[in-house]
């Protein structure tokens, strides 16, 4: 009697471990290649949940708006800025583009992430943001390299993904830096739509 209870439970054991197997085996998880996808400017959960999937994706970036302290005097009126927009180097040869206009993190000032390790020639150039500006943002700047890297594609075919959000302009003001100090080039202007080349024309809502 108690070697037939014993066997049982062995038994049930062995089933029991014959479900976990199981699971175990529906839980793996196989990588796949294609699509590749770009996330550009989407929470990192997002990435992960979608990786854990199998998904083949990366993250972008158009660039994060950097809090400038220009103050109203000589010592402090302005701050020399780069891009910090991030895309992969393959972008042109991506499936799917997934977008976020919407993105609106801030980060403080670094003075060590706007100065280059290496400059090569008699020149270095930078955007200067200047009085009474507080909030230098990269992102229509972005926005535009973003349009040169799509066309790298030579008519492959995409999907492009868009949260959009209010139709934003920037004029950005280029300098260059000499021996002889910091000379102001010509104010360029650009848009947070200049990815795309062919857009219809829209106007903001308000209200």
């Amino acid at each position: 009697m108690m070697g037939k209870l014993v066997k049982g439970k062995k038994e049930s054991e062995k089933n029991i471990s014959g479900i976990v197997e199981k699971d175990k085996v529906q839980e793996e998880v196989i990588f796949q290649e294609k699509p590749q996808i770009c996330l550009i400017d989407i929470e990192d959960k997002i990435k992960e949940n979608l990786t854990k999937k199998g998904l083949n994706v990366e993250s972008g970036t158009l660039g994060k708006a950097i809090k400038v302290s220009n103050e109203d005097n000589y010592n402090s009126n302005s701050h020399k800025c780069l891009s910090n927009l991030s895309f992969p180097p393959n972008l042109h040869e991506y499936e799917i583009i997934v977008l976020d206009l919407e993105n609106k993190e801030v980060i403080p000032y670094n003075v060590g992430h706007h100065s280059k390790k290496y400059i090569q020639g008699f020149s270095d150039g930078f955007f200067l943001s200047q009085y009474p500006e507080n909030l230098f943002d990269p992102r229509p700047y972005g926005s535009y390299v973003l349009r040169c890297e799509i066309a790298k594609n030579n008519g492959h075919q995409f999907i492009l993904i868009i949260f959009a959000s209010a139709y934003v302009k920037k004029e950005y003001q280029f300098a260059t830096y000499t021996s002889s100090g910091t000379h102001l080039e010509e104010v360029q202007t650009y848009y947070n739509y200049d990815f795309c080349s062919k857009i219809p024309y829209a106007t903001n809502k308000f209200g």
